[in-house]
């Protein structure tokens, strides 16, 4: 009997040839059969893992992605700074050439159209693997950055460079300006005190990064662009402990901005203890300044999540898996809290 959300056969689009190939090579065995569980929740496509079934009784598993980005598939996109996608593939097809330690095994990485159409198949580390804990992922990991940023320069230095996303002044200037679009249109829809507040105060906060930001040059570097728990996949011991995933966001920018992605949905506490363990292995910096940076990478995450959550719910209407309304309204209070603070 197949098992509950498990459907016999192979996924859409994924090559029948390679499966067969990678059993033989994974599991030493002749192909018998193939099924597949969805693991995307909200995209309509996504990422699959799918079970190989060989003939001699093995069974081992893969995931197979195919990402689409364009705006009739993510409405949020349409006006976006920046195209995500390319840098994932640019990422990928390089660790299927020169494998990095913190890139699981690519099997196969295909742009199927320029920047909006891209396929994969990866090693599949669970078991071995899991998600790091919101908790005690913070804690283990927030230290651990500046090495994992040192980690990723060699794997960076064999890319297109024009592949990956620049967190520069024009990123910026852009992501100010599609956001002030995203959210009035908002709150012509869904009026919001909080959204409000932020248009309001949109100005300001773009005219606040000159003195945030200054001298910060020098720090910018390799960063995965969305390194939050779900991204980080953690083995409990031995070597190679430490896997990243979901490239999509990847490019040179703060190295802040990783830790503020790491940390968003944790408690204050939580947040003023990663900045304070990272600030110990940066030392060039003061904690102060360390703290200043993380706060402005925190704000200008928030404006992103905001107005693109913004326009999917807008252009969308509600999502089954999750609520746009209160995610909308939340990140806006983030930023007019940190924008009191900062100022």
């Amino acid at each position: 009997m197949q098992p509950a959300g498990e459907h016999a056969g192979i996924p859409e689009g994924v090559d029948a040839a390679l499966l067969e190939s990678l059993c033989e090579q994974l599991l030493q065995q002749p192909l018998g059969r193939v099924s597949y569980r969805r693991l995307s929740a909200w995209k309509t496509t996504g990422s699959y893992r799918v079970h190989l079934h060989g003939r001699d009784g093995g069974r081992t598993s893969v995931i197979a992605k195919e990402a689409r980005y364009g705006a009739d598939e993510i409405p949020a996109l349409d006006g976006f700074p920046i195209l995500p996608g390319a840098p994932e593939y640019a990422v990928c097809s390089a660790g299927a050439r020169h494998p990095s330690p913190l890139l699981p095994g690519v099997y196969q990485a295909q742009e199927l159209e320029p920047s909006l159409r891209y396929r994969y198949v990866f090693e599949d580390l669970v078991p071995e693997y899991s998600v790091a804990d919101d908790v005690r992922g913070v804690a283990e990991l927030a230290p651990r950055l500046p090495s994992i940023h040192a980690s990723l320069a060699p794997l960076f230095e064999t890319l297109d460079s024009s592949r990956l996303i620049n967190y520069d002044a024009d990123y910026r200037a852009g992501l100010f300006s599609y956001a002030t679009d995203s959210l009035t249109a908002y709150d012509a829809r869904f009026p919001n005190d909080a959204v409000r507040r932020v248009l309001d105060d949109m100005a300001r906060l773009e005219s606040g990064a000159t003195s945030v930001l200054g001298g910060a040059a020098d720090l910018i570097g390799p960063a995965h662009g969305d390194f939050n728990t779900s991204n980080v996949m953690i083995r409990e011991s031995g070597r190679n402990d430490l896997k990243l995933i979901d490239w999509e966001w990847a490019g040179h920018g703060l190295p802040h901005a990783d830790l503020a992605s790491l940390v968003k949905s944790a408690a204050p506490e939580v947040q003023h203890a990663a900045v304070r363990a990272y600030a110990e292995q940066v030392p060039e910096l003061t904690e102060e300044r360390h703290m200043l940076l993380y706060q402005w990478c925190q704000l200008e995450r928030g404006v992103l999540d905001a107005s693109y959550l913004a326009t999917q719910r807008r252009v969308l209407g509600e999502s089954p898996s999750l609520d746009l309304a209160w995610c909308v309204e939340n990140s806006a209070k983030i930023i007019a809290q940190l924008f009191e603070t900062l100022r």
